[in-house]
């Protein structure tokens, strides 16, 4: 990160925002680090960017709404990446149907579809999509 970057963290707890604080003062990076405690998605609603780099991993339910949220926030060749993409391989599963496999399934149907990205998702640990925003 360059100097005078920052980061922007959202978390619906207090206590994971205190931690994040004393993981970035202890690596003297506490100037650089922005945290919302709150709705991650109201939040970045209300951000301009452009952004190097969206990380996704808010309610799963939420995920395809996450979408035309955080790429207008994006840079071109930003980086959007989203966690837990293949849900401990339920997204794959014939005879998953709950509400929170299908909005994965939505997601990664959507990015995949979107000529501006270009899209791969990593089967490590719970998949990560990684999409780059290329217009």
């Amino acid at each position: 990160m360059q100097n005078g970057g920052s980061v922007f963290c959202t978390d619906l707890s207090e206590e994971n925002r205190d931690q994040a604080l004393a993981f970035f003062r202890e690596a003297g990076l506490e100037k650089s680090l922005r945290f919302h405690v709150g709705d991650a998605l109201a939040f970045a609603r209300s951000q301009s960017g452009p952004f190097d780099i969206v990380f996704n991993d808010i309610e799963k339910t939420a995920y395809p709404d996450s979408i035309s949220v955080a790429l207008p926030l994006l840079r071109v060749g930003g980086l959007f990446i989203t966690d837990n993409v293949l849900w401990s391989g339920k997204v794959a599963g014939r005879g998953r149907h709950d509400g929170t496999t299908a909005a994965i399934r939505q997601f990664n149907s959507m990015i995949s579809g979107l000529d501006n990205l270009e899209t791969v998702i990593l089967p490590m640990r719970d998949g990560v999509a990684v999409c780059q925003k290329v217009r």
